[in-house]
């Protein structure tokens, strides 16, 4: 079998497993595009789909914590925190916010700065793609949304949150030996939570209206595309 090189391994991994899971896309030409690709991919670099679960196996040897986000001033919006756990969901990976200091240079001069932390917290490459996934859709919803409407921007999430769990349900169907992998990633994900003290985080207000732009989020939730963040 023809060596890959270990720097561009990761990456073609990582594409296959976001194709992996958009092969249950409820959007049919999403879904026969996703396996059109993947079959391409594991043609050109010569990787079967048990090396693909073999590999990604060996890359969950252990939890880390990635910062997605972070913000200086006001608490993240309610409904992207609503998105990232439900990006998070799909990715088998836990949101948890937090505090930080930032180091702020003026001159000659440093100061620090308190900042908010938005962090995934699960297994290296689970952490990876749902950090591109949750970015890309967080930057397309808002350039979606002309008048910055709340109503949108929770329809959107709402709609994203229905289409990402039904693809779950399909994938954990199809691959029956995944289930274990994900309950096994889980507790040692809980583990590792309970050794850094990490406490329950807030309740969310996901308070809305049901309003034209509402439904027009609920709509772009249920149309945008999921294939353009693999690159």
């Amino acid at each position: 079998m023809e060596e890959v090189e270990v720097i561009d391994k990761e990456k073609i991994l990582e594409k296959m497993q976001k194709l992996i899971a958009l092969q249950s896309s409820p959007n049919q030409n999403e879904a026969e595009l996703s396996a059109i690709m993947l079959k391409k991919m594991m043609t050109k670099y010569s990787i079967d789909i048990n090396e693909i679960s073999l590999i990604t196996e060996n890359k969950t040897s252990g939890v880390m914590e990635d910062l997605v986000q972070d913000k200086g001033h006001g608490d993240f919006e309610d409904w992207y925190l609503s998105l990232a756990v439900s990006v998070g969901k799909f990715y088998d990976v836990r949101t948890v916010t937090g505090h930080n200091t930032k180091p702020i240079t003026k001159g000659d001069k440093t100061f620090y700065m308190s900042v908010k932390t938005l962090k995934y917290l699960g297994f290296e490459l689970d952490v990876k793609v749902a950090r591109e996934m949750l970015l890309y859709l967080q930057s397309s919803i808002r350039r979606e949304n002309k008048t910055n409407s709340k109503d949108f921007y929770f329809g959107a999430v709402n709609s994203l949150d229905e289409r990402l769990t039904k693809m779950k349900l399909e994938i954990n169907a199809e691959h029956q030996t995944s289930t274990s992998l994900v309950i096994v990633k889980q507790d040692k994900i809980k583990e590792y939570m309970a050794d850094k003290s990490y406490s329950r985080g807030r309740g969310l207000n996901t308070s809305h209206n049901y309003t034209p732009a509402y439904f027009s989020g609920v709509q772009y939730g249920k149309s945008v595309s999921l294939n353009n963040q693999i690159k």
